[in-house]
């Protein structure tokens, strides 16, 4: 009554425990590339429309949302997170957390400053009077030499 099929039944049961892989199939990959283009797209639109007329920042949070719509896909997918272990999540969630201290580190740095951006600050003011006053002597010494006085 037992047949060799049995045993090769219980030998690849054995093995499939110890070494758990999940095959995405081939149209998954396809479908998440196309979103991915789509996003792209999306995204070139998004910088192109001066969103900000509307609601101050608001460029800055679409270009977030796709962002990060982009890398969970990217994450889950390509990197096979969404079928990982639980200390696969761990980390990522890990990576996630720190990625998310750098950002509030970041912008409550940003936000503090005291200038704004498309703004000339006076750092860079002074050193274009300085490059202008350089130009300046430095054409009036090409044309005023005087001789050496004895």
């Amino acid at each position: 009554m037992n047949d060799g099929n049995a045993m090769n039944d219980t030998s690849h049961d054995s093995n499939h425990s110890t070494s758990h892989h999940h095959v995405e199939k081939i149209s998954t990959y396809l479908n998440v590339f196309a979103a991915l283009m789509v996003l792209l797209v999306v995204t070139y639109v998004a910088a192109k429309i001066d969103l900000d007329r509307m609601a101050g920042g608001l460029n800055l949070i679409v270009a977030m949302v796709i962002a990060v719509i982009k890398a969970l896909l990217v994450v889950l997918i390509f990197m096979h997170v969404k079928h990982g272990s639980r200390l696969t999540w761990v980390f990522t969630g890990a990576s996630f957390l720190w990625l998310a201290i750098m950002f509030v580190m970041f912008f409550s740095d940003y936000t503090t400053r005291g200038w704004e951006p498309g703004v000339v600050t006076s750092v860079s003011a002074e050193a274009n009077v300085r490059a202008a006053a350089f130009e300046h002597n430095n054409s009036f010494d090409s044309i005023n030499v005087s001789p050496p006085r004895n």
